[in-house]
């Protein structure tokens, strides 16, 4: 019996056989042959009807192996192509780089992640601050708000005294028979919040020296304290008397813009308009900056033009 390994070669042999037998009429006996014919040529004589049995014989071939089963496929003897290999190679690289970016990427967003958390632990963080803040700003009001009831009350009481310490005299102190000297007992009881005694002391002073170089200051406090009682009228006759020269004093800035403030105040706006004009004309530049400050008020309530 004969193996299926083996059929194929069998099978071609009978094949080739058969294309190499020889044809029908070939094959006489010597008895038949004519005395006369030469004997048979030791080659084959290759002529088309042979050739084609031939390829038949091999197609057959061919096609029966291709019906077989062999029970393991022949080995790839083809090689692949150096642009194959080159791509091959090119793909795994970029495989291996996305898998890096991937790797890399996971890390980034654990990173975010911590980052998002911190932010918010810092936000929390701020809230908290905020509220503690807001606190301390309602305990500092309470604390402030209190501070100025117990200065009221301190002021309360030592004017409540004031007229025990210093005792008022009908038509104001007796004159020194000095300026100096009676101006500055004059500046002494303003500076002791006696601002009555002061004024007396004010008054007896310009009636007395009229003409002296206090005097136009010694109105300016008349002026003041007048306006401390509410004399709008008197303070601003005084205050207008105290710059009647333009005089240069530290006190005379002020001077005119608390007469434009009683102007103002009297409603006469456009004597008050008139008033700052001329403090920024003589004054403005030197003057402190509490007394421009106070002049912007002024012009802002008197609407005077800019």
């Amino acid at each position: 019996m004969i193996g299926k390994h083996a059929f194929p070669a069998v099978l071609a042999a009978s094949l080739l056989a058969s294309a190499f037998a020889a044809p029908a009429g070939w094959a006489q006996s010597d008895a038949d042959r004519p005395a006369t014919a030469a004997p048979p040529p030791a080659g084959v004589e290759w002529d088309k009807k042979r050739l084609d049995r031939l390829e038949r014989a091999l197609d057959r071939l061919e096609n029966t192996i291709a019906r077989m089963k062999p029970d393991r496929a022949p080995p790839n003897l083809v090689e692949p192509e150096p642009e194959v290999i080159a791509l091959e190679s090119r793909a795994d690289e970029l495989t291996q780089r996305i898998t890096d970016m991937q790797d890399a990427l996971t890390k980034v967003n654990g990173a975010l992640d911590n980052a998002n958390l911190e932010i918010d632990r810092s936000h929390k963080a701020e809230a908290d601050a905020r509220a503690a803040n807001d606190a301390l700003q309602a305990k500092l009001s309470q604390v402030e708000t209190r501070l100025a009831a117990l200065e009221q009350a301190a002021q309360a009481a030592q004017a409540a005294q004031q007229p025990a310490q210093t005792p008022a005299v009908e038509g104001g102190p007796a004159p020194a028979g000095d300026p100096g000297a009676d101006f500055k007992a004059g500046m002494d009881m303003i500076m002791g919040n006696d601002f009555s005694g002061a004024g007396r002391a004010f008054t007896a002073f310009v009636a007395k020296y009229p003409d002296d170089a206090h005097t136009p200051e010694a109105h300016y406090w008349l002026g003041e304290i007048a306006f401390r009682m509410d004399d709008q009228k008197d303070a601003v006759a005084e205050y207008a008397k105290a710059i009647e020269r333009w005089p240069k004093g530290k006190w005379a800035p002020d001077a005119m813009v608390k007469l434009a403030r009683g102007l103002n105040n009297l409603g006469d706006k456009r004597r008050a308009c008139a008033a700052l004009g001329e403090f920024d004309r003589r004054y403005a530049k030197g003057a402190p900056s509490s007394v421009k400050t106070n002049a912007q008020a002024v012009k802002s309530a008197a609407k005077c033009a800019a």
